[in-house]
């Protein structure tokens, strides 16, 4: 009986949207900064999960992305984030509209390794930020830019109505659904997939969410099977409009169709981009790994 060779490496996504050319190459750069940090950790022999979790905690620190510092103000002027860590042993553990911490995923993690639960919610997310010694943080400390502008002039005691009409028709997505879905609405989640060289596989993702979205909102991000999804060596990662993300259960999608042919990881995420577009007119894209190696990246939006 043959031995399969293990194939350690990283995959990295900062997200799906029609990125302005202006920010292309800091996105370009931040990726790269999270590739190599993932490859250096894989050499100096760490677990998949504690290297997947220490890149996301580098991208969420960098204001360039839509996750922790960077995340954009819902309609009541609060930062809500989301994040998720799991490997593909069904282990995962996810948080979904936390508030004031810099970290997200250390509380995803948090709650995977030291609660019987896969997904914590609002306050009960911040609540076990708190138990497991994750210290909070000021709202605008996760804002740079225009968001954290924003933040002061509300703050300010300017009418919040004036406020919600910068957004224009753009954001106000009660009166119609799709308004939110825009090619240069910002979708800048960050995905990681990575394996060890023992060949353990983790995945994580971790969001600001969207521009001016109703409070309470949860996209695919926290979501097992829609945002990170990994099972049997392969593994995948989604970014785009989340809804669109959720219906298609674009992750496992992906995962199912490699494990499905089989077909390798770049075949397959293609074909999870292909059916989110037919099944429910998606915009988005997802990265894959399969347990050959194989790395596929997959997209319908500008970039």
């Amino acid at each position: 009986m043959g031995i399969s060779k293990i194939t350690p490496g990283i995959v990295v996504h900062g997200g799906a949207w029609d990125i302005p050319d202006d920010l292309v190459e800091k996105h370009l750069k931040g990726v790269e900064a999270a590739c190599n940090l993932g490859n250096t950790l894989i050499h100096n022999n760490e677990p998949a999960i504690d290297i997947c979790q220490k890149v996301i905690e580098l991208l969420e620190d960098d204001p360039t992305f839509d996750c922790a510092v960077g995340s954009f103000l819902n309609d009541e002027s609060q930062v809500e984030m989301d994040a998720i860590i799991g490997d593909d042993k069904y282990n995962f553990g996810a948080v979904a509209g936390i508030k004031n911490v810099a970290h997200p995923i250390q509380v995803a993690r948090a709650v995977r390794d030291h609660t019987k639960h896969v997904l914590l919610v609002g306050d009960g997310a911040n609540k076990l930020a708190r138990e497991v010694g994750i210290p909070s943080v000021p709202t605008e400390s996760l804002l740079v830019g225009r968001e954290l502008d924003r933040y002061h002039h509300i703050h300010d005691d300017l009418e919040h109505f004036e406020i919600k009409r910068e957004f224009g028709t753009v954001w106000e997505a009660d009166k119609d659904v799709d308004a939110n879905k825009t090619l240069d609405m910002p979708s800048d989640t960050v995905g990681v997939i990575v394996r060890d060289k023992m060949g353990s596989l983790a995945v994580g993702l971790s969001t600001g969410g969207t521009p001016f979205k109703r409070a309470g909102r949860v996209g695919d991000t926290p979501i097992w099977g829609a945002g990170a999804y990994a099972v049997g060596n392969s593994a995948a990662a989604s970014s785009g409009y989340g809804e669109d993300l959720l219906r298609a259960t674009m992750a496992k999608s992906v995962v199912d169709e490699i494990r499905r042919r089989p077909t390798s990881a770049v075949t397959a995420a293609q074909y999870g981009v292909e059916n989110m577009s037919h099944t429910v007119g998606g915009l988005g894209g997802v990265i894959a790994f399969d347990a050959e190696g194989n790395v596929g990246i997959a997209f319908n939006t500008h970039r």
